[in-house]
């Protein structure tokens, strides 16, 4: 299978259910997100594992899914005791693990993607629970979801394809070998029309304004 026909595929399949998810919200937006983060922790660790290091997969996996679940339950009150928690477990964990060859880096990329995964994730519950908490009308939450996936999913796209048919530079090789300086200035600036397009479509009552932080 090539790279676009995953891509296809992916969004035939994915984009129904991101949409049915962010209209119900709740319970069923939770464990939809959540799914898709332990997915992409797993894979974070893999490749991690790949390059050398050992981080405490199981580990970090864990705590990515308790920070996401009490950002659900409990929104963000007790969260920077969490993390100071985590910081000081995985630290003495791994500093003890017989098999570890450098901790320090091990637990950085342990801390790293909890960080990166697990935490970001929780902004998405956030934005989807936002309207209950500053009085506005609930399900208003799903166009806080699908507007800054829209201008990613504008991004990624016009990148992808402008840059495999006029990408001559490269941006970074070092980091991305395909990703080119065409493509990178074709998904900025599709992001920025889908960010019009979305306020269009999914707040055409409301002032620009309080959007720039959502987007």
């Amino acid at each position: 299978m090539t790279s676009l026909q995953r891509r296809v595929w992916t969004a035939v399949g994915f984009i129904p259910l991101l949409i049915g998810a962010a209209h119900l919200g709740g319970l069923v937006f939770f464990l939809f997100f959540l799914t898709i983060m332990i997915g992409a922790s797993w894979e974070f660790y893999k490749l991690m594992a790949a390059k050398g290091v050992q981080p405490s997969t199981k580990t970090g996996m864990f705590f990515s899914i308790v920070l996401m679940s009490l950002t659900f339950f409990t929104g963000t009150e007790h969260l920077d005791v969490f993390l100071a928690a985590f910081m000081i477990w995985i630290t003495l964990r791994e500093l003890f693990r017989p098999t570890i060859t450098f901790p320090i880096y091990d637990i950085a990329v342990t801390l790293l993607g909890v960080l990166y995964i697990g935490w970001l994730f929780c902004f998405v519950v956030l934005l989807r629970e936002m309207p209950g908490e500053i009085g506005m009308r609930y399900e208003i939450g799903r166009s806080f979801v699908l507007y800054p996936i829209l201008m990613a999913w504008g991004c990624d796209t016009s990148a992808y394809f402008f840059g495999k048919a006029f990408g001559k530079d490269k941006l970074i090789p070092r980091v991305s070998p395909g990703k080119s300086v065409q493509g990178a200035v074709a998904g900025f600036t599709a992001a920025v029309v889908m960010a019009f397009v979305g306020r269009w479509w999914f707040f055409h009552d409301a002032a620009g304004q309080p959007l720039l932080g959502i987007s």
